[in-house]
């Protein structure tokens, strides 16, 4: 899985979350990601060159990399919002991308250590053979009981993640490919599909 975090893929994906979060204008998009069903198409050629699309049943909403930053693309609303590059460290709220199964893994067993870690029956996932990982946190502060990941056999990339809370039951957030390749998507891929000339906006309001 280490060997892979910088390979490209591209798929589709659905994520689910079960934690009740308040709904408010500014978190909505957050308690959504962290309580409901998220569906995404990804194409990804590098950590700063990649596309994913969340899938609704109202439009599409489109993220994509540039040398310059993020450029967010709304279909509904025909509007793109370009977001500089986050200086190393700030912190922000999660977002729909962060919920693919690579990112969300990197970032589960980011800290692990060999201790916490054991092997789980290989299964099948997207039509491919995958291998499982059970990572059990050992700090007694922490509010995940265990993650299980299966990575791609052929690839070593993460195909599905599911992570548990204390509390017994369904898993707290889960994200798995539905439909999954290791090939390398075209780079004419990662351009949001243009249906109208959009208004831009960026941080401080519109730009034109």
């Amino acid at each position: 899985m280490r060997a892979s975090w910088a390979s490209p893929y591209a798929g589709y994906v659905e994520s689910t979350g079960s934690l009740a979060l308040p709904v408010s204008d500014q978190f909505d998009a957050v308690a959504s990601l962290l309580g409901g069903r998220t569906q995404l198409r990804v194409w990804w050629r590098s950590s700063d060159d990649w596309r994913a699309d969340t899938l609704s049943a109202t439009g599409e909403r489109s993220v994509s990399t540039s040398p310059d930053g993020v450029w967010v693309w709304d279909f509904e609303g025909n509007r793109v919002t370009h977001l500089s590059v986050a200086p190393d460290g700030e912190v922000r709220l999660p977002q729909d991308s962060d919920a693919l199964p690579p990112a969300l893994a990197g970032r589960m067993l980011s800290g692990a250590r060999p201790a916490e870690l054991s092997t789980l029956p290989s299964r099948r996932v997207a039509g491919r053979a995958a291998d499982g990982l059970r990572l059990r946190p050992s700090e007694p502060l922490s509010s995940i009981s265990r993650v299980d990941v299966w990575a791609d056999r052929a690839s070593g990339i993460p195909v599905l993640v599911e992570a548990f809370g204390k509390s017994p039951g369904v898993a707290a957030m889960s994200s798995t490919f539905l439909d999954f390749s290791a090939t390398e998507p075209l780079a004419n891929t990662l351009t949001a599909r243009k249906r109208a000339k959009p208004r831009i906006v960026s941080r401080s309001g519109v730009r034109s």
